[in-house]
């Protein structure tokens, strides 16, 4: 491995990292205010970090080349794709980030971000609804990460969870439909743009729905100020830079195993900082999802390769 990428690689350490402990920043943020307040202020400041970053690559892009020639000069038509695809992702990633947000008043740090983890084995499921082939070891992937939930989330002989796995499950749902869209786009409209605009949309959805449910003090917002910037300038605007970073000068398939570590980060924020901790039954769960995510993210033809060398 190069210098170039073993230091990509320890950006996107860094970038898992932020957002692990972000967990813990949203949890003990609601210490003071509600689930869809911190999640107004959170996304209102990602955005604006992102759409900073936007604007500065668009600058860079400009003083590369002749203004004249710029592709931004000869084609000043709204991009439609770009916000149908940002009005998607917003509406997807508001509702996926609302749920885990009013979730985690009811479950733990270390079950929360195990279970939102599973978005990665739920996109070969909905694939499979759309009625396209998924490979092996995604159907691997699905197997053990099922049965990791029942572990974390079911007791023996009972069909039950709490109020709050459930919510985090129906969450993580939504994660992996807003994968599936950016997947669609990325490669149609300016991906940064993209995710500007979806902050947007999470930003202002969850606004209103501050104004009309939740009520908030000035004091309340302070108090809540620390957790509020660690997810709003941290694990928004500084993590999704170094994600930008960090992936290109790393192969795919490493740079998804190395982001998956986020919920390994969460659950050492819970022990650390929260003093949470799980059971032999739940954490067998959390190694069994984690094994299903590492598992739907390589493919077996990549040791069927390695055993014909």
């Amino acid at each position: 491995m190069s210098k170039k990428n073993f230091a990509s690689s320890l950006i996107l350490l860094l970038t898992a990292a932020i957002w692990g402990f972000a967990f813990v920043a949203q949890k003990t943020g609601m210490d003071h205010v509600g689930p869809f307040t911190f999640n107004a202020f959170r996304f209102s400041i990602g955005a604006c970090c992102v759409l900073a970053f936007s604007i500065i690559m668009d600058k860079r892009k400009l003083l590369s080349g002749t203004p004249a020639e710029h592709p931004y000069f000869v084609n000043k038509k709204p991009d439609k794709q770009l916000f149908t695809a940002g009005i998607l992702c917003g509406l997807c990633l508001f509702t996926g980030s609302s749920l885990q947000q009013v979730a985690l008043q009811f479950t733990t740090v270390s079950k929360c971000s195990f279970i939102t983890a599973m978005y990665m084995v739920m996109v070969p499921i909905i694939s499979v609804l759309l009625r396209k082939k998924i490979s092996a070891n995604s159907w691997i992937g699905v197997i053990l990460s099922a049965t990791g939930f029942y572990f974390l989330c079911l007791l023996p002989g009972e069909l039950s969870m709490n109020l709050g796995d459930l919510l985090t499950l129906l969450g993580s749902l939504f994660w992996a439909v807003q994968i599936m869209v950016i997947d669609h786009y990325v490669s149609k409209t300016d991906g940064v743009k993209m995710a500007a605009l979806q902050f947007i949309i999470t930003a202002i959805l969850s606004i209103i729905f501050s104004l009309v449910l939740e009520s908030f003090t000035l004091s309340d917002i302070l108090s809540a100020a620390v957790p509020i910037l660690y997810g709003g300038f941290l694990s928004v605007g500084v993590a999704f830079t170094l994600q930008i970073v960090g992936q290109k000068n790393t192969p795919p398939t490493l740079a998804s195993l190395i982001l998956s570590l986020e919920s390994v980060f969460a659950v050492v924020g819970g022990a650390w900082i929260l003093g949470e901790s799980l059971t032999s039954r739940e954490t067998l769960g959390c190694i069994l999802i984690f094994a299903g995510v590492l598992a739907a993210q390589i493919p077996v033809q990549t040791f069927l390769r390695k055993r014909q060398k």
